[in-house]
């Protein structure tokens, strides 16, 4: 018995293509966040700086080596690049991003704010 893909094929390159707009995204978002340049990520993942432009202007699709690559020089794991949701493997983020939160808050709200998750997670 035969599986055959029922997407057709505009639809698969309309798909593909926002895969890589959602990459493209994503690595320039990073690469923003973390304040690199283009030149600095492209010389850590050992790419022409050129190619990382035209990666991040969404004109070229990398391959897995070079996504792997870039995920590396900005220190990310790579579904964080790839995903269009939060990435999971970013949860061990959440320690940072809790303790932010919290930062200058008064005591007394830390309180509630840890009895509210408590009563979340019973």
């Amino acid at each position: 018995m035969h599986i055959y893909n029922l997407i057709s094929v505009e639809e698969d390159e309309e798909q593909r293509g926002n895969m890589v707009k959602v990459f493209a995204k994503n690595l320039r978002r990073i690469r923003l966040k973390k304040k690199m340049t283009q030149e600095q990520v492209a010389e850590i993942a050992g790419i022409n700086p050129k190619y990382l432009g035209e990666i991040e202007r969404g004109l070229k699709s990398p391959t897995g080596p070079i996504i792997d690559k870039l995920a590396s020089a900005l220190s990310v794991p790579v579904c964080e690049i790839l995903s269009s949701r939060r990435c999971p493997c970013a949860r061990n983020d959440m320690p940072r991003q809790m303790a932010e939160l919290m930062k200058g808050r008064a005591e007394i709200d830390i309180r509630k704010a840890v009895k509210i998750i408590e009563v979340l997670f019973e």
